[in-house]
C-alpha cells in the first residue's frame, strides 16, 4: 500500500505512565492490540505480538505492526487469512484488511479499514499551484485513505469501468494535474464531440483568460490523426535534436522544462 498519514497519539485520561519511563501507554491501544493478538491466534493458530497501533488521520482505520513467532510462521499466512480475519472482526462490507511487509521478514504491518472510503464522496484537493511533471499526480485515495499518487511522465494508463463509475471525473483530474505543470503540454482527444475538452476551453472561448488550459484538443478522427502524427514527429525529432541536453544533465531521459515541455 502507499504511504499512510498517521495520527500521533496524545495522552488522555486513559493514559498511564510506563514503568520507569517518561512515555505513556494508552490502555485502549493496549486493549486493541490484545484483541487482535487473540483474534489472529483464534483464526490462524499463529501467536503474534502486536508492538504498535497507529490510527489513521482520516479516522477510517488503523495499522498494526506485529512480530511473528519463531516457529516458521510467515507473513503470507496472514495475507491468505485476511478475509477470514475481516469476517472475524465483523468489518462492514467494503472494508478489509491488507497485510504489508514489516521491518524484517519476521514482522508485518496489518492495515485494518473500518470505514468504506470508496463509497464516500471525497472532495478534490483543489490545488492550483504550479507543479512538475515528475511529481506524482494525486487523483484520489486508497482504501486506507492515503493519497493515491500516479506518475505522469513516460506512463500509459487505461481506465475501465461501468457507466457512472467516475471515469470522466478521473480524466478531468488528469487534465487538471497536467495543466498545472510548468513543464508539460496538455492535449485531449475526444471524438465524442469534444465534450471532455469543452470545460477546459470555455473560459478562453468566453475571453475570460488570455490562453486556453489545453494546448490542443481534437474532437473528430481527422483532427486526432493529425495530432497523433505531429506528436510522433516531435518524439522522433527530440531524440536527436536535444541529445546535448541529456549529455549535459547526465540523464537517459530528456530533461523537461518550460522551454522544452513534456506532452
Amino acid at each position: 500500500m502507499g504511504g499512510i498519514w498517521f495520527r500521533p497519539h496524545t495522552p488522555d485520561a486513559d493514559a498511564r505512565p510506563a514503568s520507569g519511563q517518561g512515555a505513556v501507554v494508552l490502555r485502549r491501544t493496549t486493549a486493541l492490540a490484545q484483541e487482535w493478538e487473540q483474534r489472529i491466534e483464534r483464526v490462524t493458530r499463529i501467536r503474534v505480538e502486536i508492538t504498535d497501533v497507529r490510527h489513521w488521520d482520516s479516522g477510517a482505520g488503523y495499522s498494526l505492526t506485529g512480530l511473528l513467532p519463531l516457529d516458521g510462521s510467515t507473513r503470507q499466512q496472514l495475507i491468505n487469512a485476511s478475509g477470514q480475519l475481516a469476517a472475524a472482526a465483523r468489518l462492514d462490507d467494503g472494508c478489509g484488511i491488507d497485510v504489508d511487509k514489516g521491518p524484517h521478514r519476521g514482522s508485518f504491518v496489518m492495515h485494518v479499514m473500518t470505514v468504506n472510503r470508496l463509497a464516500e464522496d471525497i472532495d478534490w484537493h483543489g490545488d492550483t499551484s504550479p507543479r512538475d511533471i515528475h511529481d506524482l499526480a494525486i487523483l484520489g485515495e486508497h482504501r486506507d485513505s492515503s493519497p493515491m499518487g500516479v506518475p505522469l511522465r513516460e506512463e500509459s494508463v487505461v481506465l475501465i469501468g461501468q457507466k457512472g463509475s467516475g471515469k470522466t471525473t478521473v480524466l478531468h483530474g488528469l487534465i487538471w494535474e497536467v495543466a498545472r505543470c510548468h513543464n508539460a503540454l496538455a492535449a485531449v482527444i475526444d471524438v465524442n464531440g469534444g465534450s471532455l475538452a469543452q470545460p477546459w476551453l470555455h473560459p478562453w472561448l468566453e475571453n475570460e483568460t488570455d490562453r486556453p488550459a489545453l494546448d490542443w484538443a481534437a474532437a473528430d478522427l481527422d483532427e486526432a490523426l493529425g495530432m497523433t502524427e505531429t506528436l510522433l514527429q516531435m518524439a522522433v525529432d527530440r531524440k536527436t535534436s536535444y541529445r546535448h541536453l541529456k549529455v549535459k544533465h547526465n540523464l537517459s531521459l530528456l530533461p523537461m522544462s518550460a522551454d522544452l515541455p513534456s506532452y
